[in-house]
């Protein structure tokens, strides 16, 4: 498995590949992942390594900008500085983890000189991962599978260029992959045609980071859950803005409003926010916290937010959201109407999407929640049904499945 996003990084975009490398021994197949040494990040997990067997990864250097800020002695990068280097991204084609492949493709070429591999996945973004599982899967003539996690960064290649031959150059790009690999996959509808795939495998949640949940939640105070990263893409402003009307429509329903912020953010742009209105002294910002310890805390929560942009989040289903189905708890989400997130909430028990045109009926949403959690007759039970098709064991059994059918078995 071919992957640049793999611990000790940390946060939503190693989900999926984490959960392959420790689960897919279950269905019959050892996995080696092939990833990058040491970089510069937003998010460091390293308990999860402690939970890994070491003897299975591997690690190539790289002369991309991460690679490179660590090696000069930076640890890590701010939300903010993060956001911005996405101006410096397109300097390279296809991305900025460039500087990785060929250095990958020489120690995977060592690595399968060395062993029998009887496949290969590789996992974008970015881009870049590809790029080396193509080379390795061409010259070795095993069979490799790419998988697609997104349009091509977070953003289409539209939404990122401003040059009009550059997206066709990315689309070039995207269609001569799939046409190498012997099967591509995506995690949802929107993406798997935007890319070309074939085969759409859901993300998940993991199924030891779901037994954290607990139906236990804080009485005195209404807590609404603020989970993941806070940016443009995933916005707040929204729930900023209802909790307004409802300051406004009853006052003595918002005095038991209070949130709890979990997860990667500016300090500045939410601050700002916070100001304008009014709600700096409702929120506890808790800032980034590893995963167990971030469930843990989230426990107080009665009501789980989170918002994709009504403009470029339509397709989005970050591995978050699987971690919060499984939490048992309501959900409010703003996204758009045919968004990839209304979707998969359409028939999830307990769950309301909103956006612009919608916002009473969300305040009534979760006026109703509030009035049920004051009568202490409302229930959470973790893990609940509807969740279950959404575990990381379902996930990598999906996967062995495919790998089964590739290798004809």
């Amino acid at each position: 498995m071919i992957c640049y996003y793999f611990p000790p990084l940390g946060g939503a975009g190693i989900g999926r590949t984490l959960s392959l490398f420790k689960e897919l021994g279950d269905f019959g197949y050892d996995c080696h992942v092939l990833t990058v040494k040491p970089v510069v990040y937003r998010m460091y997990e390293d308990e999860l390594l402690e939970q890994l067997d070491s003897s299975r990864i591997f690690r190539s250097g790289s002369i991309d900008p991460q690679r490179l800020l660590y090696l000069l002695g930076f640890r890590k990068i701010s939300s903010k500085y993060a956001d911005n280097s996405r101006a410096v991204s397109r300097s390279f084609f296809p991305d900025s983890k460039v500087g990785w492949v060929k250095p990958a493709m020489r120690r995977g070429q060592k690595l399968i000189n060395k062993n029998s591999y009887d496949l290969i996945l590789s996992s974008s973004p970015p881009v870049s991962a590809h790029l080396v599982a193509r080379e390795l899967a061409e010259k070795n003539k095993i069979p490799w599978i790419a998988d697609w996690r997104d349009y091509w960064t977070s953003f289409k290649p539209e939404d990122l260029y401003n040059d009009e031959s550059h997206v066709k150059k990315c689309k070039k790009l995207i269609a001569a992959l799939n046409n190498t690999a012997r099967i591509a996959t995506s995690v949802n509808s929107s993406f798997a045609k935007y890319v070309g795939a074939k085969k759409i495998i859901q993300n998940s949640f993991d199924k030891d980071d779901a037994k954290l949940w607990s139906g236990d939640y804080r009485t005195d105070k209404f807590v609404i859950g603020l989970f993941g990263t806070l940016s443009d893409l995933t916005p707040v402003r929204p729930l900023f803005e209802l909790l307004t009307e409802l300051k406004e429509q009853s006052k003595d329903v918002f005095d038991k409003v209070s949130l709890l912020q979990i997860g990667q953010v500016d300090s500045d742009w939410l601050d700002r926010q916070l100001k304008e209105y009014g709600l700096a002294g409702k929120i506890e910002k808790r800032g980034y916290l590893p995963r167990q310890q971030a469930i843990g805390e989230l426990n107080s929560a009665a009501l789980l937010y989170l918002g994709l942009s009504e403009e470029h989040g339509l397709g989005i289903t970050t591995g978050r959201i699987y971690t919060l189905l499984a939490s048992g708890r309501p959900l409010l989400a703003f996204a758009g109407k045919e968004s990839e997130l209304a979707g998969l909430l359409k028939e999830v028990p307990g769950s309301f999407v909103f956006d612009t045109e919608n916002i009473n009926s969300a305040l009534q949403f979760v006026k109703q929640l509030i009035e049920k959690h004051d009568s202490e007759n409302s229930k959470i039970s973790p893990i609940p049904e509807h969740a279950r098709n959404f575990s990381s064991t379902n996930m990598v059994r999906q996967f062995a499945e495919l790998f089964d059918e590739v290798l004809g078995k």
